[in-house]
């Protein structure tokens, strides 16, 4: 073989390689439904796909058949081989997948729900922050409320000693008043009887300044 064969030869070695591609041969069959216990009785049904969930009737080791129910109640007879105690992997991945995404939708609603608890716990943080500020407001205007109560029962104590003492100088100007127009009755009672003694005094000066006069006037001059 020359160079140029071998050289021809990897080149179509090379085509056939790049060309080549990978594939899978397919679990899923369809197993018909005879109804007896051989491939030559006649088919019940076209094919029950692979993972078809079926209950056992019997099951006969010589023939290699189990005559088989469908969950709609038709019964058949099926080749054993066909048939396995646990679901098969397909259906299992199948399971499995849906679980996934069953927890894949369940974590994404805890996320949510989680991210909703936040904006509560969040709200919730401004709300308590915002009772605060306002029981700080009504605690002070409590306490000026207080303070002002206090005053005023500091005031009302002090209206009713001045009240006191109001009635007490009342009852001082009464007996101010009392004694004064007393005394003014006593001074007036004084000048009355001065008055009168006076009077008297002058009558009886008059009188015997009188006498005087006539004596003297009867004796011709002064006795």
């Amino acid at each position: 073989m020359n160079k140029i064969q071998i050289a021809l030869t990897l080149f179509l070695l090379g085509i056939s390689v790049t060309n080549a591609q990978t594939v899978y041969i397919r679990d899923v069959i369809y197993v018909p439904l005879r109804g007896g216990q051989s491939s030559e009785h006649r088919i019940l049904h076209n094919g029950l796909r692979s993972g078809t969930r079926l209950e056992l009737v019997e099951e006969n080791t010589e023939s290699g058949y189990s005559r088989v129910r469908t969950e709609t109640g038709k019964e058949g007879w099926i080749p054993n081989q066909y048939l396995v105690s646990q679901p098969i992997a397909a259906d299992l991945l199948d399971q499995r997948e849906r679980r996934l995404k069953a927890l894949d939708q369940e974590h994404r609603a805890d996320l949510l729900r989680i991210e909703e608890l936040e904006n509560i716990l969040a709200r919730n943080t401004l709300t308590e922050e915002s009772l605060k500020a306002k029981n700080i407001d009504i605690q002070e205007k409590l306490d000026t409320i207080t303070q002002l109560s206090a005053n005023a029962i500091k005031i009302k104590e002090e209206n009713s000693q001045l009240l006191i003492e109001r009635e007490s100088l009342i009852a001082n100007v009464d007996a101010l008043d009392s004694a004064y127009k007393a005394l003014e009755d006593d001074s007036k009672r004084q000048w009355f009887l001065y008055g009168a003694g006076v009077v008297s005094i002058a009558i009886i000066f008059g009188f015997w300044l009188a006498r005087r006069i006539y004596h003297n006037n009867n004796s011709g001059g002064w006795a």
